[in-house]
C-alpha cells in the first residue's frame, strides 16, 4: 500500500488496485493525471461540488465511498464518515472509468 499526503490536513493511502491502475496502461495519462487532481481537491476540501461525494454501501460496505475525477471517472474511498471527519484519512480502493467501478 502506498502511502501519501496532498495539499490538504488530511491523508490518503493506496490499495493494491489503486496503485495498479495509475502504474498500468489501462488508464490514459490524462486520466491518471485527471484522478490525482481529484484526490488533492478531496484532501484540500472533501465536501467540494465537484467531487460529488457519496456513500455506496450500508451494513459491512458502510465505509465505501465514491468521489468524481470527471463525468467518467470515479474513485472508490475507503475511509469512516468522509463527510465529517476533519482532517479527512482515507484509502484509494480503486480507481478508473464509471462502468468498471460499479460492476
Amino acid at each position: 500500500m502506498l502511502q501519501a499526503q496532498g495539499s490538504g490536513p488530511g491523508k490518503i493511502s493506496y490499495g493494491r488496485e489503486a496503485v495498479r491502475a495509475l502504474k498500468g496502461s489501462k488508464l490514459a495519462q490524462q486520466d491518471k493525471n485527471r484522478c490525482l487532481v481529484a484526490i488533492d481537491q478531496f484532501l484540500a476540501s472533501p465536501r467540494h461540488p465537484s467531487l460529488n461525494l457519496e456513500r455506496l454501501g450500508s451494513g459491512n460496505n458502510q465505509n465505501h465511498w465514491s468521489i468524481r475525477a470527471s463525468k467518467e471517472l470515479r474513485l472508490i474511498l475507503a475511509g469512516e464518515d468522509l463527510l465529517n471527519s476533519a482532517p479527512v484519512s482515507a484509502m484509494v480502493a480503486n480507481l478508473g472509468h464509471h462502468d468498471q467501478m460499479y460492476d
